[in-house]
């Protein structure tokens, strides 16, 4: 993944999240994105993977963005892109001392979609 930015706002982060990540990012069939959704469900215990507009999805992550920064031993976040057509998503890493926790968005081909961890929520 292409790192964009790392800061510790998560209004920048979701700025440039959506103003650079995700149009970097090549559109996805809807049946491409559920199925990696199913994936990181497993994976990163994901529950909820939002679809809609750009300004739904956008406040959304910028909601989850909020909340994550105000957990203790927060440090800052990561926003990139991976542009492979094989794996197109944008992403951002909200780094902590000892982990991260990630909030991905594809861009689909008429709206986005956007999950995070067990934490996310919509």
């Amino acid at each position: 993944m292409k790192t964009l930015v790392t800061t510790p706002s998560p209004v920048k982060a979701t700025d440039i999240l959506f103003r650079e990540g995700v149009p970097a990012a090549p559109a996805e069939p809807a049946g491409k994105v559920r199925g990696d959704y199913e994936s990181l469900q497993r994976s990163w215990g994901s529950e909820v993977l939002v679809e809609g507009t750009e300004s739904v999805v956008r406040a959304v992550v910028l909601k989850n963005l909020q909340r994550i920064a105000d957990e203790p031993e927060f440090r800052e976040f990561d926003v990139g892109v991976e542009g492979d057509p094989d794996i197109g998503f944008a992403q951002i890493n909200a780094i902590f001392s000892t982990l991260f926790v990630p909030v991905r968005v594809w861009r689909g081909q008429d709206k986005l979609y956007a999950c995070g961890n067990s934490l996310f929520t919509a």
